[in-house]
Order: structure tokens, then C-alpha cells, then sequence
């Protein structure tokens, strides 16, 4: 079941929420629900003018993850709101004005990379 609404104190609260590396994990967790539940909370928490910084995990990593435990199989094969459509819904539905796409650059010659230094940054506008 998607985590309860936000108390009412936590109504346009914030300036920037970060939102890093956890979009899977409530995905896997609670479903479609549960991050729609999570960025309307967010929405929410925002003063006008306020930004989500959104980092979410590539549906592969998704896949790697179901086998984990029967809540995640099942979730996963229920999830309609895959993360390559998270922008449009935060901005169609949700209702940020816009969205700015940050790239991240590659590592350095010689270095590993990461799963960290692999992912976009959304930069969302209240």
C-alpha cells in the first residue's frame, strides 16, 4: 500500500528536495502507486518557484533487483510508470513547469564507472 499523504506542516515547506538513488526502492516496494504517491508528497513540500533534483535508476538496474524477493517480481511486473516516462508525469500530471536535463560526463580515461556517473540528473521546476 503507498505510504499515507504528508502532514499537513510539510505543505510548501521547501525550496529543493533531492530525490537521489530511491525512485527504484519505492518503485519496488510500493509500485506505481508509491512513486506517484512520492512525487505528488513532493509537488507539495515545494514552494512556488521550488526544485526537485530527481535522480532515477535506469530499468535495468529494475531488473536486477526482482529476483530479490516476491514483492519485487510482482511489482515490477505490474509497473506501467517505468522511469524513461518519469518526466513526462511530473510534468503532465504532476504539474512541475518544466524540466532541465542535466548530462552527466563521462568518468575520466583511465577511470571505473559507476553507476553513479552513469545516471541523468532532472532538475524540475515548481
Amino acid at each position: 500500500a503507498p505510504p499515507p499523504p504528508p502532514p499537513p506542516r510539510a505543505a510548501a515547506t521547501y525550496d529543493v528536495v533531492l530525490c537521489l538513488s530511491m525512485t527504484k526502492w519505492v518503485h519496488l516496494h510500493h509500485g506505481d502507486d508509491g512513486v506517484r504517491t512520492l512525487f505528488a508528497r513532493i509537488f507539495t513540500m515545494l514552494k512556488y518557484g521550488g526544485r526537485l533534483i530527481l535522480e532515477p535508476q535506469p530499468w535495468k538496474s529494475y531488473l536486477r533487483r526482482r529476483t530479490e524477493c516476491e514483492l519485487f517480481a510482482t511489482n515490477v511486473a505490474a509497473i506501467q510508470l517505468r522511469p524513461e516516462h518519469f518526466e513526462r508525469h511530473l510534468l503532465d500530471e504532476v504539474g512541475f513547469r518544466s524540466c532541465e536535463r542535466l548530462r552527466v560526463r563521462p568518468p575520466p580515461r583511465g577511470s571505473k564507472p559507476t553507476a553513479f556517473n552513469e545516471r541523468d540528473l532532472f532538475v524540475l521546476l515548481k
